[in-house]
């Protein structure tokens, strides 16, 4: 490859760190920097002779493979050694995000200052939170014409094709605007269904109004630190404004602004989910925050799913929810007791029991202890019962003189079996070795026999770690190994969503089929991608079990027929991707409604016996929009089955239209016209308030403080009115109306197109 070849650096380096063999032309800078390492010289060529490339190649090919890898392993490991790009990387990321962040500041004060923010980036402060997603997207060659400050090796820029594809994911950095907005001294309330968050700024919180912006960023590029126990469990948000870097928000110590985010944890024993803020961008690092269940929303279904914390955000605050195991601390102190007894506040049936000769009196000794319920329907169909996992742990390693005792329930909660008639026999206890890779049996290991009253076990041992008592009710080999790797791979499963939708096809009396499976958090993305097609039939659920990363789930159909042969027989089957959406946009499904009965798509565990989690009902959202069918004049070609797009439906109607030839009414609507229409809209007012972008805190406003419908729809109307003047136009509160989540079409032409 050429030297003088765009990115010829960059792609040399990205084999080069793959372990494959490379040559390189002498006169580029990776050339002379592989001229410092040892055998490097042996990957240059100092020429531009054809022909002498061709020997090179010649010679690089007539070595065995293993032997090229072999030595090309050994470039690689030296180069990194005379090389360091991580450093310089972090610099350089560093620089990018400033000098973005700077840029994206004043372009919008100048937009500001011209009158054209808002038709530009669409981040009208008086609209609609989450309607306006706008991608603010990196400009590489303005940020690394400014990179002059930045202390790097000699072509290290070329060099930056890292392990991590920092670079490129660099250059393809988009967080996602959700709403953008003015705070006052009075403070605001910020509804974001675009990032499943809530930002509430008390009043006082900002000194001067201020503008504040709210962004998502994709979790592999902003992340807290996530450990074996914990998950990340909502979207990672960021809550900006444009004043001075040292701006200091007033407030009191616990915070002037709250935050809530959706969750998709599952209600498991054990854990807790805590909301965290980055406090250190550079190094990545992350602070709990004091967190909280969220009080009854009614406009949010999963509201006990919502947790809250309040803070003081500094100018680039960003949060998440991560769920983890919730630790338990004890100390020995001074002990007078002969042994130290730890008692779980949170399980008081839970009680680990050190001798008083295996604690340190020296020295404060301090014992942690974590509770872990395994999710109970992971087990039913091999019959067993499991306990929770115990997880012990120490300050110090200790030599324990004597055995200690451990009590811990079969159930955390009221179970559907009669704990009080076990009999020691059947309790086995599991134990996870010390490198945490592998769980096996110690019943006969331990200290004493194992025994069992009233549901509580109890046992002895000399070490500490990681146990879990299970109840046997047959005796299995390989049912105990089958339930230790389900111990191992399914401690931590969430809540999961469906949705399924009809979307019209260009083909009469066919649909196209769309199924997604996704965590709570993501619903308003899932919306966004159906938004493109026109979607006359559609259903969504919540599953009756949460389910694991990777989980298969089959899918059944019920009143719908498959168009295609080949689709009849086919097993369907999607996988839950976590924080990702999963669905089946690399099939397309040509489905036809059955004549009788109301469409039904049942999502399924994709086992042996088949235990369904939800069944979604697909029910007509809005009357169909009429869309052409596609005739084909040759019998033999079958008509194009593809979903209908928006766009192509809104062209449609705009023909039919057209050739109807409705004409709007000039100037404003009157007063009187306003409250005739406000009495027949009923509880629509809200909708069309939002498409007539009045902002969320006034519709809120407006909700409170009037009782009747039509006085909260008159009073909306009014206020659009008198906000824009003269261009509160009859043109404008038409398409308002026209509008898919409003669909007043009757409304539209009886007062605002002359008859």
């Amino acid at each position: 490859m050429p030297s003088k070849v765009k990115c010829f650096g960059i792609t040399a380096l990205a084999a080069l760190s793959a372990g494959l063999p490379v040559l390189v032309n002498g006169n580029s800078g990776l050339g002379e920097a592989l001229k410092e390492v040892p055998l490097g010289s042996h990957s240059v060529v100092d020429s531009e002779d054809p022909k002498d490339w061709a020997k090179e190649i010649k010679r690089v090919r007539q070595k065995k493979r293993k032997v090229r890898l072999a030595e090309s392993g050994f470039l690689r490991e030296k180069y990194l050694e005379r090389y360091s790009w991580e450093e310089p990387c972090k610099s350089l990321e560093i620089k990018m995000r400033n000098l973005f962040f700077a840029s994206r500041s004043t372009e919008v004060k100048q937009e500001e200052e011209s009158g054209s923010a808002a038709q530009k980036h669409k981040l009208d402060p008086f609209g609609e939170p989450g309607t306006s997603g706008v991608s603010s997207t990196v400009s590489m060659e303005g940020v690394m014409s400014q990179l002059g400050d930045v202390k790097m090796e000699p072509d290290t820029v070329q060099h930056l094709e890292l392990k991590k594809d920092l670079l490129r994911d660099v250059e393809e950095i988009k967080r996602s605007v959700i709403f953008r907005g003015e705070v006052t001294e009075k403070g605001n309330v910020w509804k974001l269904p675009e990032a499943a968050a809530y930002v509430t700024f008390h009043e006082g919180a900002v000194p001067k109004p201020l503008l504040f912006t709210c962004s998502v960023w994709p979790p592999k590029l902003r992340s807290p630190p996530i450990s074996s126990d914990e998950l990340l469990v909502s979207n990672v948000i960021e809550v900006s404004h444009d004043g001075p870097p040292d701006l200091e928000l007033s407030g009191d110590d616990e915070g002037n602004v709250t935050v809530a985010l959706l969750h998709s944890a599952s209600d498991l024993k054990g854990y807790e989910v805590v909301i965290k803020q980055l406090v250190d961008l550079h190094d990545n690092v992350w602070k709990d925050l004091e967190t909280w269940h969220a009080s009854e929303k009614p406009e949010v279904s999963d509201w006990p799913q919502l947790v809250e914390a309040t803070c003081t955000p500094s100018r680039f605050s960003s949060f998440a929810v991560v769920w983890r195991l919730k630790s338990f601390t004890f100390t020995s102190g001074t002990l007078v007791v002969p042994q130290l007894t730890c008692v779980v506040p949170d399980f008081p049936d839970i009680r680990v029991e050190v001798p008083l000769g295996s604690v340190p009196v020296d020295q404060d000794f301090t014992l942690t202890i974590k509770v872990q319920e395994f999710p109970s329907n992971e087990v039913e169909d091999i019959g067993i019962l499991c306990g929770p996992v115990i997880h012990i742990s120490s300050s110090q390693n200790i030599e324990h003189m004597e055995p200690v005792t451990i009590k811990v329930p079969l159930a955390l909660r009221e179970s559907e079996h009669d704990l009080s008639e076990l009999s020691n026999e059947v309790i086995r206890i599991s134990y996870l070795d010390s490198e945490g890779k592998q769980w096996r049996d110690i019943t006969g290991q331990l200290e004493g026999p194992v025994t069992v009253k009233d549901g509580i076990v109890e046992f002895k041992v000399k070490h500490f770690c990681c146990f879990c008592p299970v109840c046997m009710f047959t005796e299995s080999v390989a049912l105990l190994q089958d339930f230790f790797h389900r111990l191992s791979f399914r401690l931590m499963p969430q809540c999961v969503h469906f949705l399924t939708c009809l979307c019209k096809t260009t083909v009469s009396d066919t649909y196209s089929l769309s199924l997604y499976c996704y965590p709570n958090f993501k619903k308003a993305e899932v919306e966004k991608k159906l938004s493109r097609y026109v979607t006359p039939y559609q259903g969504e659920g919540k599953s009756k079990e949460p389910a694991c990363v990777g989980d298969r789930i089959v899918v059944s159909l019920i009143a719908l027929d498959f168009v295609r042969e080949s689709q009849r027989n086919q097993k369907l089957v999607l996988r839950f991707l976590g924080n990702d959406i999963s669905d089946n946009s690399d099939m397309a499904l040509i489905v036809r409604l059955d004549s009788e009965g109301v469409p039904i798509v049942k999502f399924s565990k994709d086992e042996e016996l088949q235990k369904v989690l939800c069944e979604v009902p697909i029910l007509k959202t809005r009357q169909a929009s009429v869309v052409p069918v596609t005739e084909s004049r040759d019998q033999r070609v079958a008509p194009e089955e593809r979903p209908a797009l928006v766009a192509d439906v809104e062209k449609e109607e705009k023909d039919n239209e057209d050739q109807c030839n409705p004409r709007v009414k000039q100037n404003t609507p009157s007063d009187n016209e306003l409250e005739y229409l406000a009495s027949k809209l009923g509880d629509l007012w809200k909708k069309l308030g939002r498409r007539l972008k009045i902002l969320e805190p006034k519709l809120d406003d407006l909700n409170k403080l009037n009782e009747a419908l039509s006085e909260k729809g008159y009073k909306m109307l009014m206020h659009w009115k008198e906000v824009n003047g003269s261009a509160a136009t009859y043109e404008i509160l038409g398409h308002a109306l026209l509008d898919r989540l409003v669909n007043r079409r009757d409304l539209a032409e009886e007062f605002c197109y002359e008859k």
